[in-house]
């Protein structure tokens, strides 16, 4: 027995599924799928629908159930990986950089997350955050959140 919004999400997922098939066979039928990787992610659940339907279909209403959003890289090797850590959108950048080898120069926030010197902790937009915290230190935590404030604020990037 599902809601309209509940229902609603489930076609909305299952369109975006439709349209990576569509992708993936154009790219089959162009002879580029060898060639290809293709990064999925997400930076935010459903929030335009009913709280109390997205806690049932996520499993909770904290930051760490509603947050929690499908990253994943594909290509059309049959080499299978499940990294079980805590990924922000900022680690991204870094980690799709190692990947292809590219070397940059660290100036982002994020880590790869396949290095040792990842950040396994991720925090939120109200300064929660969750993750292996044991060993770090919370101050750096609010840090890395002034920073990111402050690099949105201020453009940097741009600049």
């Amino acid at each position: 027995n599902t809601s309209n919004g509940e229902e609603c999400i489930k076609k909305l997922a299952r369109y975006t599924d439709d349209a990576i098939k569509v992708l993936i066979e154009k790219l089959k039928r162009d002879n580029l799928l060898d060639d290809t990787v293709i990064v999925f992610a997400t930076d935010h659940y459903a929030y335009g629908y009913n709280s109390k339907e997205v806690e049932k279909i996520k499993g909770g209403n904290d930051n760490i159930h509603l947050d929690k959003v499908p990253f994943f890289i594909w290509n059309n090797d049959k080499y299978v990986a499940t990294i079980d850590k805590y990924v922000d959108t900022q680690d991204i950048l870094p980690t799709v950089l190692n990947l292809f080898g590219i070397e940059y120069e660290n100036i982002y926030i994020g880590t790869d997350v396949l290095s040792s010197n990842h950040n396994n902790y991720v925090y939120f937009s109200d300064s929660t955050y969750t993750g292996d915290i044991d060993n770090v230190n919370i101050k750096d935590i609010t840090n890395e959140i002034d920073i990111n404030e402050l690099i949105i604020d201020l453009d940097y990037y741009d600049n």
